[in-house]
């Protein structure tokens, strides 16, 4: 097994043992079919769901402080790469659902080099 893909799999179960994660789910929207009948309509989104492991915590002040963009109710969400299906990776305005309460994805701050970790700002 190559170095980068045991990384990720061992920060996930790691993550697991101290109770770290909850489980979640990844909302795409891709487009989907035309309307029949209306061809100049555009697409129907489609919403693919995927689940994935992720951790949830607040921005620090420092955080808050140093960039603009994030708001006081933002949530900082790190997704582990290794529970992701094979080819997903989150993205700008796609949607992760979290114990029930669905948030945008307003920025993928980080992500290391072997896909691991993917640390997002998220609001809703």
């Amino acid at each position: 097994m190559p170095i980068l893909p045991r990384y990720a799999s061992q920060l996930l179960r790691a993550a697991r043992q101290n109770k770290l994660v909850t489980q979640a789910t990844l909302t795409i929207r891709t487009p989907g079919p035309r309307t029949p009948g209306q061809p100049s309509s555009g697409t129907n989104l489609v919403r693919v769901d995927y689940p994935c492991m992720v951790q949830v915590d607040d921005f620090s002040a420092s955080e808050l402080q140093r960039n603009t963009t994030i708001v006081m109710k933002d949530k900082k969400i790190s997704i582990y790469g290794a529970s992701l299906q094979m080819g997903i990776e989150p993205a700008v305005n796609q949607e992760i659902t979290v114990e029930g309460k669905p948030r945008q994805i307003i920025a993928v701050i980080s992500r290391d080099a072997a896909a691991a970790l993917y640390i997002c700002q998220c609001r809703g």
